[in-house]
């Protein structure tokens, strides 16, 4: 029994020592591809699309863009860290900036979206932000958007803004594709997000020696399962319950809701846009190739044994989302959905676009908010937008109390 104890215990041993080794060396390796990674310059296949004109220009667009880091921002999780670059800037608050057309003495227009909004794919002065501010540049505005953000986190910003009373007179949301493409998910709640899953597995990492001695090997068995998810369809939420569809539509409308109630509140309208998605329309795509690169959503590939169909996700809950927003009656939202449809080549996948779709949506947006514009500038002051704001209030000044 001693010597059957003793092998036992020394096998143990053996494999506690081969686990550690092979651990340490998965770690370094991650280490020493992330070391690399950040100083190689890697090319981005996006360039070689024929809507990407200057492809030189483009390169640095997309390089300046992978360097870009991320730091936890309360509620709403994350922001970029601050960048300076020759086509990427990001400023301390972690928002990317543009150069400012003109003095902005009319007032304030405050932009919130995914990463549609924040510009992937265009340097600073090609955002949808920008190019609005550039046909109205007696305007400051402000690019709020975020990669990965969808309307519950676009509201959180929005609040923590009016609580610092950040003036405002107009506020846009540019919302659709990610409230549809995270909400669908079968690992993100309703009222949660992208990163849910793996901010959570942060704040309860299990015992420490399980994440010290094995965390080299954990990354690698994560890789593995995605790469085997690359190969399988795994049906999302929307595919499986038709109804699950409707209930991500009412949330997107319910965040609008919320934000306008709270720009209000700040002294500001509120106007909501339902961005155009690759999947929805009559855009021209034939410049896109049929895999996960151009037009895949959570929910499937196009090469998928089921073939299920690219954008199925978008495809099932847009038109619910169409509905919602007709039967609101809601003259404060907007359909966008047809901006890119004809000829012109305009995607570079299933949301983003090359800086002439973004100047569709800015000349769209444009003829949208003018009216308000209008009445603000001729106003004088930051207005009054509507009965929501007390009398005894001074819309746009200084923080302001919300009740929850």
């Amino acid at each position: 029994m001693g010597r059957i104890l003793r092998v036992v215990a020394g096998n143990l041993v053996v494999f506690l020592l081969f686990v550690l080794i092979a651990n340490a060396i998965t770690a370094g390796i991650y280490d020493l591809s992330d070391w690399w990674s950040d100083r190689k310059e890697k090319s981005d296949e996006r360039v070689d699309l024929p809507n990407y004109v200057d492809k030189d220009h483009s390169r640095k667009i997309f390089a300046e863009t992978r360097k870009l880091g991320t730091r936890y921002v309360p509620f709403v999780e994350w922001k970029r860290k601050a960048f300076r670059g020759e086509t990427v800037n990001i400023d301390e608050a972690g928002d990317r900036v543009h150069r400012a057309p003109g003095q902005g003495e009319r007032g304030v227009v405050r932009f919130f979206g995914g990463s549609t909004t924040w510009g992937t794919g265009v340097d600073d002065d090609h955002t949808i932000p920008a190019l609005f501010n550039a046909l109205h540049p007696d305007w400051t505005v402000h690019n709020h958007g975020e990669s990965g953000y969808y309307s519950r986190q676009e509201l959180e910003r929005l609040e923590s803004l009016v609580h610092l009373g950040e003036p405002v007179d107009l506020v846009v949301f540019y919302d659709g594709y990610n409230d549809v493409r995270e909400l669908c998910r079968r690992d993100v709640d309703l009222t949660g997000h992208g990163q849910q899953g793996r901010l959570a597995a942060l704040v309860e990492p299990g015992p420490l020696v399980v994440e010290v001695f094995t965390s080299g090997l954990r990354l690698l068995v994560q890789d593995l399962r995605k790469a085997v998810g690359r190969l399988t369809v795994e049906t999302s939420r929307c595919m499986e319950d038709p109804t699950y569809g409707d209930r991500v539509a009412a949330m997107t409308l319910a965040n609008w809701r919320t934000a306008r109630a709270v720009a209000a509140l700040a002294g500001a309208d509120f106007v909501a846009i339902l961005q155009p998605v690759a999947a929805i329309g009559s855009p021209n795509l034939s410049h896109l190739a049929d895999d996960s690169f151009s037009l895949d959503d959570y929910a499937t590939a196009q090469s998928n044994p089921n073939k299920l169909g690219r954008g199925i996700d978008h495809k099932l809950v847009y038109p619910k989302l169409k509905q919602a927003i007709a039967a609101s009656g809601a003259d404060w939202i907007h359909d966008a959905t047809d901006a890119f449809d004809g000829d012109e080549l305009i995607y570079t996948g299933p949301c983003h676009v090359t800086e002439n779709g973004n100047a569709r949506m800015a000349e769209r947006i444009g003829r949208i908010v003018a009216p308000i514009l209008a009445r603000r500038a001729g106003a004088g002051d930051r207005g009054n937008p509507g009965a929501e704001v007390g009398a005894g209030e001074r819309p746009g000044r200084g923080p302001v109390e919300l009740e929850h």
